[in-house]
């Protein structure tokens, strides 16, 4: 997605090879992506999902905001 020329949201498949610069891909789990990205994940409940959750990553690192 994006929003005022930036983009805003990534939307990954299933069966997706990329992995993030810090090695976290598809089918890590929350306790791993909660490590490696501890104190830049907000979590929230998701709208329309009953127990799911939205995630979104708050990046410290300047390599990260790119």
């Amino acid at each position: 997605m994006v929003v005022d020329g930036q983009i805003a949201r990534v939307d990954v498949g299933p069966s997706s090879p990329i992995l993030t610069l810090s090695g976290v891909g598809i089918g890590a789990s929350e306790d791993n992506i909660l490590t490696v990205y501890s104190g830049q994940i907000e979590v929230m409940p998701h709208r329309y999902v009953p127990g799911g959750n939205y995630w979104e990553f708050g990046p410290r690192d300047a390599v990260d905001r790119e």
